[in-house]
């Protein structure tokens, strides 16, 4: 069966989010990590898991391309629990070494959420470099195999809230969805790909309704995220989809930056010395590892062989940009907040990001 979803209107491609990806059951390593494999063999061509589902292997690389994807998928990361990690390599090497098939699948089902970018790069180049690699083929047949059920499971899902009937009806069962799990990066694939299958077909009322559906769960989808999420990552996601929103935006972040009053703030230990904690929801430090850690995933992204999975020069340039901005107005707000020390802590620590790009940053300045 084809399901075909028309119409999607002008979504913004507001940009990249921070990548600080998944303690869940499709992980954005994967997603990333996956260009390394590029290089060994391609992982077929690109197909829309809704629009179309015939493929039995998935580009997913090349699926995780677009801002709006990003964004999500790093978001849902942020949004799951931790958990202490196997070393990425040995869990790789021990999985590797099943030799019953079921066996080895069912511990590529348990341990998929973590296959990181570590453990991806090492398969990698044990494709590229063990003359016998057949074992390691078997791994990433595994993945691929796994990776199309979640695909599917999207889909599924997708079309199961497109048919909930009342918008009450939809927006409850997103929420749960996002609780249970099932919203999840293989979900988001499948809802960012029939956005850009549907951009350019809005023709009509019918296709019209369509757009303002699908608009809302990814709407939903991100606020029931961003809850979740690690209150700056959740602050900087938000931030980065009002990018086109000044005022909005200040908002946002003197609400969120603000701390207590004087007589409400308690002293807490940190690494073993006692100090007031300001009470805010997020923290200025907080913000700048939060904006750190995005511009270190997105500059990761150029580092890729593939020039057809490459994200381009504009797109970073037009992300860090971006990410200045928001670090301007943080620190605006941050000066009408806090006291010298604080501006200056924040301003020192952002300012060796962003000094030597300044020349570049400013061919992507907005408006």
């Amino acid at each position: 069966q084809e399901y075909r979803l028309q119409g999607m209107g002008a979504f913004k491609s507001i940009l990249l989010c921070s990548f600080v990806l998944v303690q869940g059951c499709f992980s954005w390593n994967i997603l990333a990590s996956s260009k390394a494999l590029m290089a060994r063999r391609s992982l077929s061509t690109r197909v829309c898991p809704l629009v179309q589902c015939r493929s039995s292997t998935v580009r997913v690389a090349h699926m995780a391309k677009t801002p709006r994807l990003r964004r999500q998928i790093m978001l849902h990361a942020s949004s799951a629990s931790a958990e202490r990690m196997e070393d990425p390599q040995e869990m790789m090497k021990r999985i590797s070494d099943m030799e019953d098939s079921e066996a080895r699948m069912a511990e590529v089902r348990r341990s998929f959420h973590l296959m990181n970018e570590e453990a991806m790069q090492f398969l990698a180049g044990r494709l590229q470099e063990e003359s016998d690699s057949s074992k390691w083929q078997n791994l990433l047949g595994d993945i691929q195999k796994l990776t199309n059920e979640r695909l599917e499971n999207g889909k599924k899902l997708l079309v199961d809230l497109l048919n909930s009937g009342e918008i009450n009806v939809l927006d409850r069962r997103i929420v749960e969805n996002v609780k249970s799990g099932e919203i999840d990066p293989a979900f988001l694939i499948v809802l960012d790909m029939n956005i850009n299958d549907a951009q350019a077909k809005a023709t009509d009322e019918i296709t019209t309704n369509r757009v303002k559906v699908l608009g809302h769960i990814y709407t939903r989808v991100q606020e029931e995220l961003e809850k979740r999420a690690k209150p700056s990552l959740g602050l900087l996601h938000k931030l980065l989809r009002l990018i086109d929103e000044p005022g909005i935006r200040m908002n946002l972040l003197e609400h969120n930056l603000k701390p207590k009053p004087e007589e409400e703030q308690e002293y807490v230990y940190v690494d073993g010395k006692l100090i007031k904690d300001s009470g805010a929801l997020v923290k200025p430090e907080e913000l700048v590892e939060a904006i750190k850690l995005y511009m270190e995933r997105v500059r990761a992204l150029d580092q890729v062989e593939d020039e057809s999975n490459k994200v381009t020069e504009e797109t970073i340039g037009q992300a860090f940009e971006d990410c200045r901005v928001i670090a301007k107005d943080a620190r605006a707000v941050i000066e009408s907040l806090y006291n010298e020390e604080e501006v200056e802590d924040f301003t020192s620590s952002l300012t060796p990001v962003f000094q030597p790009i300044m020349e570049t940053l400013s061919k992507y300045r907005r408006g």
